[in-house]
């Protein structure tokens, strides 16, 4: 069985729209590294998850004298992970009522 995470992150960068895309998906793996596995993949000797990420837009804001401010991406980040390799397919359910 395997689950699949979808969450969307906006990246910014001063330089780039591809450095703010690699800020988007650095800022998801910081954050949910540990619920999919990422950064301990293969220690274990689970299977990795599937990692997959999509531009969903690329824009820019403009200072008062139309210089280019800032690059942002906003990066659909989807992960499948199987429900062994989930730290958290053991946890306790609730009791449905």
């Amino acid at each position: 069985m395997g689950i699949c995470t979808e969450i969307e992150v906006v990246g910014t960068s001063s330089q780039s729209w591809e450095r703010a895309a690699s800020a988007a998906v650095q800022a998801a793996v910081a954050s949910f590294g540990d619920r999919c596995l990422i950064r301990r993949a293969g220690e274990s000797g689970l299977p990795k998850p599937m990692f997959k990420a999509d531009i969903v837009s690329l824009d820019m804001m403009i200072d008062d004298e139309g210089q280019i401010s800032e690059y942002r991406a906003k990066v659909k980040i989807s992960f499948i992970q199987t429900a062994e390799s989930s730290k958290f397919s053991h946890a306790p359910r609730s009791p449905t009522r």
